[in-house]
């Protein structure tokens, strides 16, 4: 078997297992029972003592009826309003979509509990937000004005923010409308919190298409720090699994979101002109390719083989394909921490993100982007979309001769358009005489080694 057949079998392998996924989804959908919700009774039950009553009472507002619940003692004296964030504050989003709270009060509007109703966040932030729901118990709601800022949950901005305005608005709206309490100031517009990142995401994607049609090696790394500093430290904007687990159960963010630039619009813009997000918009893959600036040369002289490279770099597609048996088939949440770019911008970072996340970043001195290549289920994703490619014949012209990624072929499905082939003080690679076998180095078996490390952890904290 040819070298140019194997890679083919393994890009096929790849589209494959995502299509067998996706179907066995579709399967688990169509013959799943639908599991109930808890009503807004038995959550508003589970915000109250014991002994309290809710009795259930009806309002007009913004033209039309509403309902909420008045909490009384077992001696029939008033407790407190619960009440649902949707009829005052739907409009405000979150970092995906809209979040929905049912929130409860003291008589004079002091903030005691909440549950959430509805949201499509990112599961991490928002359980960080969950663990710290104290900053947002005692204050009045009643009297908080849309210029009263909350505290806000490290790590999870966006989100927070979100509950903040959500909790105000609703709160003032309660008072003002329903209890015909006096207007202290009449409350904001709901809006995104994410205003000013899409702007920011979207120059940067107009950017990252544009520039390639004019690159140089200076304009890449610039962009790439960028890159690190704006979408990663900054606005931890990053394509992640959190987009492909979204995109597939057709959960679609709010649009004039990040979300939505993320999840909707890159994989249309992936199908057009290739994966170049890998190559220029993903801050966790620009450290590791800035990381490799510094590589002592004569540390390791010489790339892994093509073929070493090549059959290692199966193990993103079964990771991915994992991830997504682990979560729509058997809602396993946990899987989700495999892929560390969820994380490595957020500072929620646990055990097994110190263990993959730091190797990968010194692998990253020998082997370029290595865990872009070997493991990431978000690069398999948009590894698999890059084969449409449908403006393919207007987009610069690569060498994969001279990459040092392990791309061979012109269409592959691996390449991820940093266009370092098209330096013009590139390295071509040395090719090995038909009738000589690539044989093993130092560098094969350093990174046999390191994947098997990294399987082992993998396997270890997603089980």
């Amino acid at each position: 078997m040819t070298n140019k057949k194997f890679y083919k079998i393994i890009d096929t392998l790849g589209i494959l297992l995502l299509i067998t996924a996706i179907a066995l989804i579709t399967y688990s959908h169509i013959n799943s029972e639908k599991k109930e919700e808890s009503s807004l009774h038995q959550l508003a039950k589970e915000m109250i003592s014991s002994d309290a009553v809710l009795e259930l009472q009806n309002a007009k507002y913004n033209k039309g009826d509403i309902e909420f619940f008045e909490v009384k003692t077992a001696h029939g004296e008033l407790d407190g309003y619960i009440f649902s964030s949707e009829y005052f504050a739907a409009d405000i989003i979150g970092y995906n979509n809209r979040i929905l709270l049912l929130i409860y009060t003291a008589p004079d509007g002091i903030h005691k509990d909440f549950r959430i109703l509805e949201h499509n966040e990112t599961p991490e932030y928002l359980d960080e937000v969950i663990k710290k729901r104290e900053i947002f118990l005692g204050q009045n709601l009643f009297k908080l004005t849309p210029s009263d800022k909350l505290e806000m949950v490290t790590g999870a901005t966006i989100s927070s923010n979100a509950m903040s305005q959500i909790l105000r608005k609703s709160g003032n709206l309660f008072s003002a409308h329903i209890l015909k309490n006096k207007v202290i100031e009449a409350p904001q517009k709901g809006s995104s919190a994410t205003s000013i990142p899409v702007i920011i995401f979207s120059v940067m994607l107009i950017l990252a298409i544009a520039v390639r049609f004019k690159i140089t090696a200076t304009i890449r790394y610039i962009f790439l720090i960028l890159t690190v500093i704006i979408l990663g430290i900054v606005y931890n904007i990053q394509f992640s699994s959190d987009q492909i687990i979204s995109l597939i159960s057709l959960q679609i963010p709010a649009i004039y979101t990040t979300a939505f630039l993320l999840t909707v619009v890159m994989p249309i813009l992936i199908l057009i002109f290739g994966n170049f997000y890998c190559g220029s918009l993903c801050p966790v893959g620009a450290v590791q390719e800035l990381i490799a600036l510094i590589r002592p040369k004569k540390l390791i002289p010489r790339s892994p083989s093509q073929m070493t490279i090549k059959i290692l770099s199966t193990f993103k597609y079964l990771t991915l394909f994992s991830l997504i048996i682990g979560i729509m088939l058997f809602h396993y949440t946990p899987i989700l921490n495999i892929d560390i770019i969820r994380s490595a911008f957020a500072g929620l970072w646990n055990n097994y993100f110190i263990l993959v996340m730091l190797p990968s970043v010194i692998l990253s001195l020998f082997f370029k982007r290595f865990w872009c290549r070997i493991f990431c289920p978000t690069g398999a994703f948009l590894s698999i979309l890059n084969y449409v490619k449908l403006a393919r014949k207007i987009l610069p012209f690569i060498k994969p001769g001279k990459c040092d990624k392990g791309v061979s072929r012109q269409n592959e499905l691996d390449c991820i358009s940093c266009d370092y082939c098209r330096f013009e003080n590139t390295p071509f690679r040395k090719p090995t005489p038909k009738s000589e076998k690539p044989k093993l180095t130092l560098s094969d078996y350093f990174m046999i080694t390191a994947t098997c490390y990294l399987i082992v952890v993998l396997v270890i904290f997603s089980v």
